[in-house]
C-alpha cells in the first residue's frame, strides 16, 4: 500500500479519456459582440478539446472562436475551465 506521500509525489493523475497533442501553436481569439482578435497560444490539442494559454487575457466569454490560419478557418470552443492564465476548452462542431 502507498503511503501519502508516495501518493502525492506522484503528480497530477491524468482524466482525459484521449490523450492531447502538443503543438504550441500562436491562434487567434473573437469574442462575438468585441472588436477586435486576442492572441493566444494553442498547447495541446485533439478533435475535441484545447489546453489554450491566454497571453493576460482577464476574461473570457462562456463561448467563443479559435483561428489557426489568420481565420481562414475557425473553430467555436466552450470554455470548461480555467486555471490563471489558461483554460481548457471543448472545440464545438
Amino acid at each position: 500500500m502507498l503511503t501519502l506521500y508516495e501518493i502525492l509525489s506522484q503528480g497530477p493523475v491524468e482524466r482525459r479519456a484521449i490523450g492531447r497533442t502538443i503543438i504550441n501553436r500562436q491562434a487567434l481569439l473573437f469574442f462575438t459582440g468585441q472588436r477586435g482578435v486576442h492572441g493566444c497560444c494553442v498547447r495541446d490539442i485533439t478533435n475535441h478539446g484545447a489546453g489554450i494559454r491566454l497571453n493576460g487575457l482577464n476574461m473570457v466569454p462562456l463561448d467563443f472562436d479559435v483561428s489557426f490560419d489568420n481565420f481562414r478557418s475557425v473553430r467555436r470552443c466552450r470554455l470548461i475551465w480555467r486555471e490563471g492564465d489558461f483554460v481548457g476548452v471543448t472545440l464545438m462542431s
